[in-house]
Parts: C-alpha cells; sequence; structure tokens
C-alpha cells in the first residue's frame, strides 16, 4: 500500500468535484441537530462511542485498517451500515496531529472561488481518501455518490448538512422525489457515514472556515463519476408527506 505524497495529490476545481465527490456524506450522523446549539451529537442505530482504550492510531495505520475493511465490498452480502460504522470507529481513533495531516491542510490555499478546496490524498483499488476546506459561506448543492458509501469528519470548523434518500416511487410533477434524513450541523470531530442506498444525497454549507475528511468506498472511477448528479429541491415538502420533496436534476 503506498501513501500519496502532497506532490501527488490531485486538488479539484468545481468542474472536478463531479470526479471525486467528500463530502461528504452525509450522512447519517453523529452530529448536532441544526439549531440545537451545544446539544449532545445526536445518535443513530448502529453509532456508538468508540472503546478509548484502543487508543489513536497514525495516518498509516489507518490507511492499512481501511484497506483491510474495504475488502469486504466484494462479498456478496456486504453490509454498508456495519462497513461505515467500522470505518466511523477507526476515524474516530485516528490522530489528527499526524504529521502527515498537519503537512496536508498546512498547504491549504484558496484556489477556487465561492466553492470548497478538495484534494485527494490517498487511492487505491478499493477506496480513496480526500480532505476538503471551505471558506465562510462556501457550499456544496445537492448531489450524489453513486454507489458509494461514505465516512467524513469535520476535522475543525462548523458546517451544516442536509441529507436525502432517493425514493424508488415515481413523482408526478418532478423527476424524483427526495426524503429528508437529517439536518445536522457538524463540528469538530463529528463524524457521519452514508451508504449507496440511504442518505447518499446531501447538500453542505460552511458557517466558518472548516476542514474534513472523507473516506469513500468504493474510490470514484470513470464510470461512478459520469453517473454522479447533482439536484435542485422544492423548497417546501409535498403537501400531506413530511421530509419528501420534489427534485429534479441540475
Amino acid at each position: 500500500m503506498t501513501l500519496m505524497n502532497r506532490r501527488q495529490a490531485l486538488r479539484l476545481s468545481a468542474k472536478g468535484l463531479a470526479g471525486l465527490m467528500a463530502t461528504f456524506p452525509l450522512l447519517k450522523a453523529c452530529a448536532h441537530p441544526m439549531g440545537q446549539e451545544g446539544s449532545e451529537p445526536t445518535t443513530f442505530a448502529g453509532d456508538g462511542p468508540v472503546p478509548v482504550e484502543l487508543g489513536p492510531i497514525d495516518w498509516e495505520d489507518f490507511l492499512s485498517q481501511v484497506g483491510e475493511l474495504a475488502e469486504i465490498q466484494f462479498s456478496p452480502d456486504w453490509n454498508q451500515e456495519a462497513y461505515v460504522e467500522d470505518v466511523r470507529q477507526l476515524m474516530a481513533r485516528l490522530n489528527l496531529e499526524d504529521p502527515f495531516l498537519i503537512q496536508a491542510y498546512a498547504d491549504y490555499a484558496d484556489q477556487v472561488r465561492d466553492f470548497p478546496e478538495i484534494t485527494q490524498v490517498h487511492h487505491e483499488p478499493t477506496f480513496e481518501v480526500t480532505i476538503l476546506e471551505f471558506e465562510e459561506g462556501e457550499f456544496i448543492p445537492l448531489h450524489d455518490h453513486p454507489d458509494m458509501t461514505g465516512v467524513i469528519m469535520c476535522v475543525s470548523g462548523t458546517v451544516d448538512v442536509e441529507n436525502f434518500t432517493l425514493l424508488e416511487e415515481p413523482a408526478e410533477d418532478s423527476e424524483f422525489l427526495l426524503q429528508r434524513t437529517a439536518q445536522t450541523r457538524m463540528r469538530s470531530l463529528d463524524i457521519g457515514t452514508l451508504t449507496s442506498r440511504n442518505s447518499n444525497i446531501h447538500s453542505l454549507k460552511a458557517l466558518e472556515f472548516t476542514q474534513m475528511l472523507d473516506v469513500f468506498t468504493p474510490p470514484y472511477n470513470d464510470d461512478r463519476s459520469n453517473r454522479s448528479r447533482w439536484f435542485r429541491r422544492a423548497v417546501t415538502p409535498l403537501p400531506g408527506r413530511d421530509e419528501i420533496f420534489a427534485a429534479w436534476e441540475r
């Protein structure tokens, strides 16, 4: 397993986002519901505290263990919910003072106006890792990660996230129906997850300078990049259907 150095990292513009998109799941999250300042993180099924006695792990150990876990995706009975929970627990143990991560975030430069900087810092056939860095007010509109799972950590800052699941039922006056599954305010050390079917469509808006770390399984390839989609949704839910929104592809 090789670790990409910073010169090998791929820095993306807005147009390149579809070929890589961190962010970011999101996310059934162990994060704060919007509007509940200072509340305890919301806990979802399968989420739970990481045993402290396991101790921190460095960057290379994190990559090695994620790589071992990611092999399960080739199993016909791959349980994505269990997988993202395992990766979430590993990410919670990651030493954020690891020299590689310190250098990666120190290299930040705001090169894309009104859009976060997205940098791929590790890639192998089974998964990839990216970092996202937002200036205050920068926004990623609704988008999906086709046939992919995601685990994302808010390393620093504050970001509001909306998550949706694409419903299979036909829409009458729109292209799609989306069910909102979460509105979360992620803060430092909050971690969220998504699977290929649940909470896969999401948007992110930074309330201050924010840094994030994202693991995608499997990684992007040409096919998944080409199938990535951007969405827009109605402002209000359908009449009589709480959290169900009409939506269209951008």
